[in-house]
């Protein structure tokens, strides 16, 4: 009985063992399932991890993408629409056909091409996914070629016609040999496109598009090639430097020097350095006064000489004389004494005078006008093209991958410097309708011309219908034994 339950009790233990091994086996076998299981899932949560520390969310939150698509589409369509519609008051108005609005129709193409460039990838960036790039190679190369070269372009053209300003201001001796006529003016904006492009070759050349991890057919961007990206942070500071600071520096000082001019000229004005009947001259104009009274003097000596020698032929004969403001002399020059030559020369003089003195006025006004505009316009080009500028420089000096922080921040960085360059490109034309009554009366006109060329356009189109009916329907009765006479019955 002993010895049964020994047996018994051996082989029951025995029994329990092999059961716990497989058991044991069992729980091996899972958690090497398990564990498998979770190491791809770790595995790919450290891929999209180390995707978002580099590249920074793929898809961004609703209410910043409801926030972001509706202000770039806004500056999309206001853009689009104005400085198209200033290009179209400059063709179609031959009082806008100056050399500063050619400069301002340069800019405006400069807008459009970056608007149309920039903005719709940015938009599908922020409403479908920031990345990869699917876009393609040739869009990527183009795209970033045509927006450094508008950027270029915008600020040479901003630099010339300071320039210009300058020139014809406060160096007005040398501004006929130097200022641009018309197609002078033409020829540097021609000059000025193409050394723009010249410029923004670098930057194509070393861009395109490539993969952060190259296992991840996903982290596709349009960016710089991995190999230049040390050149490209020379070329970055250098374009910012040469391409951004240095012309901003020195258009900045010589709008400070062109309001200090017209400060001492409007200063003069009021002191009032020659009067004549309330007004007051500058240098130019006292030198107008005299050229003005020594051909009046000229003219009274050969009157007073020739009065004795042509009084018998005025008496028989009109005389086409003319003195001073379109007066004839009298038929009898004789009763005609010098004095009342005199009086008439003054009367003239006078007159001639106060017209001057109002030309001059309105001239010096629209000059002082034509300046503040275009420092308004170089004041918000640099507000808006700053903080794009400063991210940038940022970026060739920071990794942005080195912290969450600092991706944050450069995140935010970037869209505010691209919400401003896109500003800067719908600004403009807001601004010459606000500041120029020239432009707003050249903008209506231009509607009235398109609506009346597109009314034109349909009343013509309905007369050639009538006519051809008219012509089909004549020819119908003209022809009586044809066909269709048939349908008249």
């Amino acid at each position: 009985m002993l010895k049964i339950n020994a047996n018994f009790i051996i082989y029951l233990i025995f029994y329990l063992v092999q059961i716990t091994q497989e058991h044991n086996l069992q729980i091996d076998n899972n958690t090497l399932v398990d564990y498998d299981l979770v190491n791809s899932k770790y595995g790919m949560n450290s891929s999209k991890e180390k995707l978002e520390d580099i590249l920074g969310p793929r898809k961004k939150e609703i209410g910043f993408v409801i926030c972001m698509s509706t202000v770039y589409i806004l500056i999309l369509i206001c853009g689009l629409v104005g400085n198209i519609s200033t290009c179209f008051v400059v063709i179609y108005n031959n009082c806008m056909h100056t050399t500063t609005n050619y400069y301002l129709f340069s800019l405006a193409v400069s807008d459009v091409l970056s608007l149309l460039m920039g903005l719709p990838p940015e938009l599908y960036s922020i409403i479908i996914e920031a990345y990869p790039w699917r876009f393609g190679e040739t869009f990527c190369v183009v795209r970033t070629f045509i927006f450094e070269t508008t950027t270029i372009a915008s600020v040479l053209t901003i630099l010339t016609f300071t320039f210009e300003r300058w020139l014809h201001i406060c160096k007005a001796i040398y501004a006929k040999k130097f200022s641009s006529g018309f197609s002078r003016a033409l020829k540097i904006i021609l000059f000025i496109w193409i050394l723009s492009g010249l410029l923004a070759l670098p930057y194509a050349l070393m861009t395109g598009v490539v993969l952060e991890d190259e296992q991840d057919p996903v982290s596709k961007t349009c960016n710089i090639i991995k190999q230049h990206k040390q050149l490209m942070k020379t070329v970055i500071q250098l374009s910012v430097l040469f391409l951004f600071i240095v012309p901003m520096t020195l258009i900045s000082i010589m709008y400070i020097l062109i309001g200090i001019t017209l400060w001492k000229s409007q200063s003069k004005h009021k002191g009032g350095s020659y009067i004549s009947h309330g007004s007051s001259y500058t240098k130019k104009e006292n030198k107008f006064t005299e050229r003005f009274n020594k051909a009046f003097r000229k003219k009274e000596s050969k009157i007073s000489l020739s009065i004795s020698n042509k009084a018998q032929k005025c008496n028989h004969t009109e005389s086409n004389l003319v003195i001073g403001d379109n007066m004839p002399i009298p038929r009898n020059m004789s009763d005609l004494s010098v004095a009342d030559i005199r009086n008439t020369s003054v009367h003239t003089y006078d007159r001639t005078s106060k017209e001057f003195e109002h030309i001059s006025y309105r001239a010096r006004q629209s000059r002082r006008d034509v300046v503040k505009m275009l420092f308004v316009v170089v004041l918000s080009f640099f507000t808006c093209w700053a903080p794009y500028h400063c991210q940038r420089v940022l970026t060739t000096i920071y990794d942005p991958s080195q912290s969450k922080l600092l991706m944050r921040i450069f995140e935010y960085l970037y869209y505010i410097s691209g919400i401003s360059i896109y500003i800067s490109s719908t600004i403009n034309p807001i601004l010459y309708n606000v500041m120029s009554k020239r432009y707003r009366t050249a903008f209506k006109n231009t509607l009235k011309m398109i609506s009346h060329c597109s009314f034109t356009s349909k009343s013509n189109q309905a007369f050639k219908n009538s006519a051809y009916h008219s012509s089909i329907n004549f020819n119908i009765v003209k022809q009586p034994g044809s066909r269709r006479n048939q349908f008249l019955t």
